[in-house]
């Protein structure tokens, strides 16, 4: 049987519908959300329960615990740190979730002791414990975390693999292989997320993406669990695309490797079905420095292969 997925994005403060509230439109596509601002300040818990009113009683929240508890601290459990979990907990309460997540940093290596110590000072019994661990984890402490019920591993399934399956829910943020968070996501690239996440041997698979065009592709994969297939592409499409997403943000004089670098990570439809990295298209220029847009419009319908006019 394959496990529900629950599709969405940390946070919907950038989902802009002109004079509509955002997180009711937010919650009218999705089914799930991650809060984020929870790491960065403290919520009124009134706020909180606004929250709540204002999405259908089957959404699901997951809270990200506030950056006292990960990057002040490291998960040492300080009568600030424990504080600071004890709201979060609270907050998650008021949102009827059941998942925190904790992101330590990069110079952060979780060890045994630290983690151990640190689960039995929170001494949460009703909620998930998501992990994501940029620092790593030695062997020791992955050896407790799996016989940890309460602890999930976070990954990002655009990358690889968790590194063990709990027994019940995958929890994965998703970022793509850009620089940061600056990568979209091609159809296909959406549908090997799809099958491996079908694939999971658990019963739940929350998926919280992350990048700059976040909504469209967390949008995208949702829309094709629901009908398996993907909403069709919008003109322009091809030649005219790129040149509508250079014509954007993109400044000249520049070289071809400056132009990938700064567009590469977009996508552009091909045509009402197909869609292609901006990438890969502009890999087809030859090396040199550009004046303008039209000036890499010129060269790129030189070198357009005949497959993709189909």
């Amino acid at each position: 049987m394959e496990p529900k997925l629950y599709i969405g994005t940390g946070g919907w403060q950038y989902f802009i519908v002109p004079g509509r509230d955002p997180l009711k439109e937010y919650s009218r596509i999705f089914d799930f959300v991650e809060v984020n601002s929870t790491f960065y300040q403290d919520i009124p818990i009134e706020t909180v329960r606004s929250w709540r009113r204002r999405v259908p009683p089957q959404f699901k929240f997951s809270v990200r615990a506030h950056k006292t508890v990960s990057h002040k601290y490291l998960l040492k459990p300080t009568p600030e740190a424990l504080r600071a979990m004890e709201r979060t907990i609270e907050i998650a309460d008021t949102l009827d979730s059941d998942i925190i997540v904790i992101e330590t940093p990069k110079h952060l290596e979780i060890t045994r002791d630290r983690i151990k110590e640190f689960m039995e000072r929170v001494g949460v019994s009703d909620k998930y414990i998501a992990i994501e661990a940029r620092g790593g984890v030695t062997k020791e402490a992955m050896e407790y975390m799996k016989r940890d019920d309460r602890i999930i591993p976070i990954y990002d399934i655009s990358r690889g693999d968790p590194p063990y399956h709990h027994k019940e829910i995958s929890y994965t943020r998703v970022f793509g292989s850009g620089r940061h968070n600056i990568y979209q996501f091609t159809n296909d690239e959406l549908r090997r997320i799809y099958r491996k996440a079908t694939n999971a041997p658990v019963k739940m698979v929350l998926i919280s993406f992350h990048g700059v065009r976040m909504y469209t592709d967390a949008g995208k994969l949702r829309y094709y669990y629901l009908y398996k297939d993907f909403p069709r592409n919008k003109p322009p499409y091809g030649i005219e695309a790129v040149k509508a997403e250079l014509m954007k943000d993109m400044k000249f004089p520049a070289s071809r490797e400056e132009i990938i670098r700064h567009e590469g990570w977009k996508v552009v439809p091909l045509d009402e079905k197909r869609d292609i990295h901006l990438g890969d298209i502009l890999s087809w220029l030859p090396p040199g420095t550009y004046k303008n847009v039209d000036d890499v419009i010129e060269k790129l319908e030189k070198h357009w292969p005949p497959a993709l006019k189909k």
